[in-house]
């Protein structure tokens, strides 16, 4: 079987070049050859009829660099066109028909300024035909074929550039939410922080697209311009409503903002919206978020065993996750040492993360101070024990 070779933009280019440089050339070969046959029978008339052929070749091009001006989109002008064809043409034929007709006159005219006595005045029409269309395709082929594709060429570079940029960014938006060292829901690098200030440099005249408001947010973010990042993010929802990635990131500046509610009411509405579909990042920011709940509220026990579900979720898919299995223990840690199987699924949590990250044995001891997650175990000699390691 023959597959057709796809030609490369080099080759493209080539092309493009050789089809401009053909029309000029035979452009050239025919002035020349009008010019040599007018010399050749009336040498007084050159540089009339010089003038007229280039008239009628740079008018062509004025047409030619008008339509190829579209672009791509030249189907965009093709009612305008028609419209002109029919006016023009039904207009020139009722001209053309009339002895006094406009163009009767202009072309008798130019004639005249050619030096043409009037019997040969109908050269002018000969020369419009050959010249103007050869006018007009040359630069027509120029502007579309090679013009315009240097244009996109440079738009191109630009798009990927800003790619590149934004990329650059998007660590800055990663959810590195680990609550066995400390709350940080975002963490940054001196690169991020430059890649944000660079970003936030740029100017645009064009209204932001959503993957702009993305990058500023990102970038806002990095910067930890917490408030600025959620304006962005609430711009962008206006162009994509209900889109996870930007509702997630959104309800992650709001834990960094230690907006709780806001926060859930966010991640709840990604799970509503989607719920096969769930950003796995969200279950692990609703495990942490739905800790914060106030413990007076009728809902705050329902509110733990979410909590202790969107953390599992999160661990079905992640079981060595830290900050996760941390989550999950301070919310059966909320709920108390009263349950039995509450006080088993606690400290089994801690074993395994005691024996993954024995260093967080000192942030586990501040959450046993009043107002805390495990302040209902100060006093249990179990939670001792496992947080000792002696059990």
């Amino acid at each position: 079987m023959n597959s057709k070779k796809t030609p490369t933009s080099e080759e493209i280019e080539k092309q493009a070049r050789s089809t401009v440089s053909l029309f000029f050339g035979a452009t050239i070969i025919l002035f020349l050859s009008v010019i040599a046959l007018v010399a050749a029978h009336a040498p007084p008339l050159v540089w009339g009829v010089s003038i007229v052929c280039t008239a009628f070749f740079g008018a062509g091009s004025v047409g030619g660099f008008l339509y190829s001006t579209y672009g791509d989109e030249e189907k965009t002008f093709s009612p305008v066109m028609t419209a002109l064809t029919t006016a023009l043409g039904g207009a020139s034929l009722a001209d053309g028909l009339n002895r006094n007709g406009m163009l009767r006159r202009v072309y008798h005219v130019l004639g005249n300024a050619a030096g043409l006595d009037e019997q040969h005045h109908g050269v002018v029409l000969a020369l419009a035909l050959v010249f103007a269309p050869l006018g007009f395709f040359t630069l027509y082929f120029y502007r579309r074929l090679v013009v315009n594709r240097l244009v996109r060429q440079g738009d191109a570079v630009e798009a990927q550039q800003i790619e590149a940029e934004r990329t650059a960014l998007v660590p800055a938006g990663e959810i590195e939410l680990d609550s066995t060292t400390d709350e940080a829901v975002f963490r940054s690098d001196p690169a991020a922080r430059a890649a944000a200030t660079e970003w936030l440099k740029r100017q645009s005249s064009a209204a932001p697209s959503f993957d702009d408001l993305m990058g500023d947010a990102r970038a806002q973010i990095a910067l930890e311009k917490y408030s600025d990042a959620i304006a962005s993010l609430e711009k962008a929802l206006l162009l994509r409503p209900g889109n996870a990635p930007a509702t997630l990131l959104l309800a992650a500046v709001h834990v960094e903002d230690e907006d709780y509610q806001t926060a859930v009411d966010l991640l709840e509405t990604i799970i509503r919206n989607d719920p096969g579909n769930v950003p796995l990042n969200a279950w692990k920011l609703l495990g942490y978020a739905r800790l914060f709940d106030d413990p007076k509220s009728s809902g705050y026990r329902a509110s733990l065993l979410r909590s202790i579900d969107a953390s599992s979720k999160f661990l079905n898919a992640v079981p060595s996750d830290l900050g996760a299995l941390l989550n999950r223990a301070c919310a059966y840690g909320q709920l108390g040492p009263k349950d039995e199987q509450n006080r088993i699924h606690l400290f089994a949590d801690l074993r395994e993360l005691l024996a993954q990250e024995p260093d967080a044995r000192e942030n586990i001891s501040r959450l046993l101070e009043p107002g805390f997650d495990f302040a209902l175990w100060a006093n249990d000699d179990g939670f001792k024990k496992v947080l000792s390691g002696s059990s």
